[in-house]
């Protein structure tokens, strides 16, 4: 099963050989390389990080998504001992807010969750909605769609997802009334 946390620390098997260790220290994203039970290599991934997840495909690479403290939703992709990357969204930090980041991989597809508010008040905006949304890049581009619309900021929603046998994707979700 896979849970919606905050910055988690995860520990992934590349191999029989080898796993990773892919953690968030002061904000930046670093992995270890374990042999054995043995750290042979420190990498620093990225600074200046937020929030971030990580999933593996059926091929063992890893991808990884991210969110700058400056508003940058990141997608990042280990292929070929080399690190891919690629902006999915900015925002103005002074009015928007990205949060509850989730990435998973199915098959080929890569599958990005997150929810997205607008707080600046306006005559066109309203500041009060709350989407969750789910991009899934199938090796040519992202697709977006969005899964629900909150419109009471008075609620607080938590969501998970979970993958059946058949590789089908099930989202979870349940909304708090905070008054």
């Amino acid at each position: 099963m896979l849970f919606v946390f905050k910055n988690n620390n995860f520990l992934l098997n590349k191999s029989l050989r080898n796993s990773w260790h892919i953690y968030m220290h002061e904000n930046i994203i670093y992995y270890d390389v374990i042999d054995s039970k043995e750290i042979i290599r420190t990498e620093k991934l990225v600074n200046d990080i937020d929030i971030f997840d990580v999933a593996v495909d059926i091929h063992n690479n890893v991808h990884v998504l991210y969110l700058t403290n400056t508003g940058e939703l990141y997608y990042l992709a280990y292929n070929n001992n080399e690190w891919e990357k690629e902006l999915i969204k900015k925002i103005n930090i002074s009015t928007d807010r990205i949060d509850f980041l989730k990435i998973i991989a199915i098959k080929n597809d890569i599958h990005i969750f997150y929810s997205f508010q607008n707080t600046f008040v306006n005559q066109n905006c309203n500041p009060n909605k709350l989407y969750l949304l789910h991009l899934y890049n199938n090796g040519i581009k992202w697709r977006y769609r969005y899964l629900i619309t909150l419109l009471d900021i008075n609620k607080q929603v938590q969501f998970f997802i979970n993958t059946t046998i058949n590789k089908e994707i099930l989202f979870f979700y349940s909304i708090n009334i905070m008054y």
